[in-house]
């Protein structure tokens, strides 16, 4: 009851563990030890009445689920309830009753769902929720038919159940407690509701299973929201939302309408997808593909210097390729062939300094990089340096040495050292005999002043070990500050101010598994001890823009594997200074809205 969020972490095989924050956003472990199960998830509210947290803890075990309250100082005692021993894997919360206290809705693996009402001083008492056998994949709460009351929307589908999803609306004056009703839905695994197409009510995404396409599902009802009664009808909106394997994303406006489009690089000879944005942060297919070739990274900039943005493609089977846009976002690829094959990233600066954008194409060993200079069309020549021969995952720019001209920073796959190339201010590089991380590679790098001080600082992600920030001099020498930055086997960094206060944050991919993350930098280069997670579908490629119009900055993220693209709408909060003082990102949990999967 401090005013600050503290945490409690769930164990597979052992105790659940209690954290306290000191106000700093720096977690201590209290040494409370709650139970020893194999913690699934956790429940957060006020059971008791007593106006402080308390913990509902599911246990994906044998043993039963157990319920802790609070003493209002967060040492928190058993109450010795054993609620159901079926496997349980996630609970909701909703005052089923209308007494004014939360009851417990209990997904289970090896049992129907079971339904816990409180008696208003936590005790918890089992009632059936209705009268099928369910076994869920997943639960959302939220008032679906505008009487003022939390429903329930379920989906099915956990290990392998085909059942379709149903509605659970909370009835009024009904001696059971829910009027239930299937849908049509297919089977799934998660479900996220929020009102997608701005008309009041609550719609759902939901993450189908198997070969099934996640889709997004709209609430359609009578006007007045007062007067709706069963049923609560959901649409399938037609959007069939993801299945090819994404490499790479890009965000610009490609049609001139003042609003941010994507491109997606993809793998497998996929095509590759351009997306037009409405204007909301809702992205419908182009219509033309830039080519079937499998690529690995792509870059969107305005290549021919006619004030449009055209592609460049990193290709993996073959030379990379220039696509021109007309303006409309009509594109018409190049006829040049730049390089032979195996490009793994792109780098697009004005390394010669005569005005137009150069491309620094890294390869996959044993090819070196190599430097291609554009002559102001569009037009790329090689400019017969032979950078290197490790194996590049990261390309990124920046003048590092303060001395006027782009130098390039390249990371290498794990058993070969990070490499700094300075540029002589003509576009020719000589590698710098600083050593980034010379036991391991890194899978990226973001470059951007961290500190405040001129110079260009740098965010290393790292495939087998914590991400790490290292400052610069000014002169090109850098120090590791040791912040012990999350290991998530992380892939891409962005460094962007995600809530305003005029410092770069940053934003990370992460290996399949393994989520996204974001994190407020303090304004002198150190990263906030919590991090916001976001989505675990092995993204390969970030970018980062004004995706809604709305000011501040949200996420496109390219998934691969089979998983579909997402779009994250960064809600910020009015005053970014009460965000970062209640240890809220903006890109947290709370104000992060998945808006819709996108097929690439």
């Amino acid at each position: 009851m401090d005013g600050d969020l503290d945490a409690v972490v769930t164990s597979f095989g052992g105790a659940d563990l209690v954290f306290r924050n000191d106000g700093d956003g720096h977690l201590r472990d209290t040494g409370q030890r709650l139970g020893h199960a194999d913690g699934a998830e956790l429940g957060l509210a006020d059971l008791d009445g007593d106006d402080d947290v308390d913990l509902f803890i599911c246990n994906y075990s044998e043993q039963a689920n157990s319920v802790w309250f609070n003493d209002g100082q967060g040492n928190f005692d058993d109450s010795g309830q054993r609620l159901g021993a079926a496997k349980s894997h996630a609970v909701a919360f909703s005052d089923v009753d209308a007494d004014g206290d939360p009851d417990a809705y209990v997904v289970n693996v090896d049992a129907s769902d079971s339904l816990w009402i409180n008696d208003g001083s936590g005790i918890f008492s089992e009632t059936t929720p209705f009268g099928h056998e369910l076994t869920s994949g997943s639960i959302g709460v939220a008032d679906l038919n505008g009487d003022g009351r939390d429903d329930f929307f379920i989906v099915n589908g956990f290990r392998g159940n085909c059942q379709p999803g149903q509605i659970l609306l909370t009835s009024s004056g009904h001696e059971e407690p829910f009027d239930a009703r299937w849908t049509q839905l297919s089977y799934g695994a998660d479900v996220a509701l929020a009102d997608l197409d701005s008309d009041g009510d609550i719609d759902a995404v939901v993450a189908n299973v198997g070969d099934h396409a996640s889709r997004v599902w709209l609430n359609r009802d009578i006007e007045e929201p007062h007067e709706r009664s069963w049923p609560v009808r959901f649409e399938d909106s037609g959007q069939k939302l993801g299945s090819a394997s994404s490499m790479a994303c890009e965000l610009g406006d490609l049609d001139g309408d003042g609003d941010l489009d994507a491109v997606v690089a993809n793998a497998e000879s996929d095509p590759n997808r351009i997306w037009w944005n409405d204007g909301s942060g809702r992205f419908h297919e182009h219509g033309q593909s830039l080519g079937t070739s499998s690529l690995h990274d792509l870059a969107v900039a305005d290549l021919d210097n006619d004030e449009d943005l055209d592609v460049f493609l990193a290709c993996k089977d073959g030379p990379n390729t220039v696509w021109l846009n007309d303006g409309s976002g009509q594109f018409s690829m190049m006829e040049q062939l730049i390089g032979d094959s195996d490009s793994a990233q792109i780098a697009l600066a004005d390394f010669d300094a005569d005005g137009d954008l150069d491309a620094w194409v890294g390869n996959l060993n044993p090819h070196h990089d190599r430097v291609w200079v554009n002559d102001g069309t569009g037009v790329f020549t090689d400019s017969g340096q032979k950078l290197g021969t490790d194996r590049d995952w990261a390309i990124n720019t920046g003048d590092v040495d303060d001395d006027g001209d782009i130098d390039v920073l390249v990371g290498t796959a794990i058993g070969h050292p990070n490499s700094l190339w300075l540029n002589d201010g003509k576009g020719q590089f000589t590698r710098s005999d600083e050593l980034l991380s010379e036991d391991t590679g890194s899978n990226g790098f973001a470059v951007g002043d961290l500190n405040g001080d001129g110079a260009m600082d740098l965010f290393e992600t790292y495939y087998s070990g914590s991400d790490r920030v290292w400052l610069n001099d000014g002169t090109g020498r850098f120090t590791e500050t040791g912040q012990g930055l999350p290991s998530l086997k992380s892939k891409r960094a962005r460094l962007a101010d995600l809530d305003g206060d005029g410092d770069l944050d940053v934003v990370v991919s992460g290996e399949r598994d393994h989520p996204n993350y974001a994190m407020l930098n303090d304004g002198s280069g150190r990263f906030m001890d919590h991090a916001a997670f976001f989505g675990n579908n092995d993204s390969n490629g970030l970018a980062l823009g004004d995706l809604d119009s709305d000011g501040d900055l949200d996420v496109f993220v390219a998934n691969s594997h089979g998983q579909p693209n997402r779009v994250w709408l960064n809600q910020l909060v009015e005053s970014p200074a009460s965000s970062r003082d209640a240890a809220e990102s903006s890109m947290s949990a709370a104000h992060l809205l998945a808006t819709g999967e996108y097929d690439r």
